[in-house]
């Protein structure tokens, strides 16, 4: 996933302003200019993502400077000192939160999505993220998956078809619609929803992915039989850590996982002055 550094910048500007707003009253009390060292302490195994957010702070706080001892997408080890900040006080905990609130969440959908890739690799399926992620941290989170191995679907509406089951309700003739569908859109990857193996039938020859959802272990493997590596089969729908061996053992070609962005489990960090 190529990294949009204005992207990044105008993320990491909002962010603060989000929690600094004019300035910190606090610190502001308390602090005036003494240059202290602080360190960001990961307190439980993960793997890091969210770097190029971090190295935008100095942009905004002047007197930092940073030193990683990790790279992105390195395994950190529990209780390890991942980066390294030299500033003035104030600033360092005017941007405290901020810097962890990156951390925390990024690394956490990186290494859960490592979870699954981990139970998954053995049979060739790759793990794909959804649109279920918080609002305007969409970028942030897809990236992250991408960190911990994982593939990125479409980054929204505006870049891929994606037929589901709502466009599809009120139509007779499918295997129509996904004709015409195909023959105006030649160059397109189109990825459409199947509710049942007849479905399948109708849209295979039309359709590059089909998007098996909510389908037991049974009708999935005889979906693997009907397209034969025709067409990209995934599959999307109450998948978990628990049950996501089983998907990936039918040998289909990718699984999309809702948990990985929705379910966001942060990592325990914490910054020491």
């Amino acid at each position: 996933m190529k990294i949009q550094k204005k992207y990044i910048e105008k993320s990491v500007r909002k962010a603060i302003f989000e929690d600094l707003g004019k300035k910190d009253i606090t610190s502001n009390l308390i602090f005036k200019k003494k240059t202290v060292t602080a360190k960001v302490v990961f307190r439980e195994k993960s793997i890091l993502c969210g770097k190029p957010w971090i190295d935008c702070f100095p942009i905004f706080f002047t007197s930092l400077k940073l030193k990683w001892n990790y790279g992105e997408g390195d395994v950190v080890k529990k209780n390890s000192t991942v980066v390294v900040i030299n500033g003035l006080q104030k600033d360092i905990l005017m941007a405290e939160r901020v810097i962890i609130n990156y951390l925390q969440t990024m690394s956490g959908i990186a290494s859960k999505t490592e979870s699954y890739v981990k139970k998954t690799k053995r049979f060739g399926v790759k793990v794909f993220d959804t649109r279920k992620t918080i609002p305007l941290f969409r970028y942030e989170s897809k990236y992250a998956v991408h960190v911990g191995g994982g593939f990125n679907h479409r980054m929204g509406l505006y870049d891929g078809i994606l037929i589901k089951e709502n466009h599809l309700r009120y139509l007779k003739n499918l295997n129509k619609f996904f004709k015409e569908v195909r023959d105006s859109n030649p160059n397109t990857q189109i990825i459409a929803e199947v509710e049942s193996l007849e479905q399948l039938y109708l849209a295979i020859d039309y359709i590059d992915v089909a998007l098996l959802d909510n389908m037991n272990l049974t009708k999935i493997k005889k979906a693997v039989k009907i397209t034969k590596g025709k067409i990209q089969l995934e599959v999307s729908g109450n998948v978990n850590l628990k049950n996501v061996e089983k998907i990936a053992s039918t040998k289909v070609d990718r699984i999309s996982i809702g948990d990985l962005t929705k379910n966001i489990n942060s990592v325990d960090i914490t910054l020491l002055i």
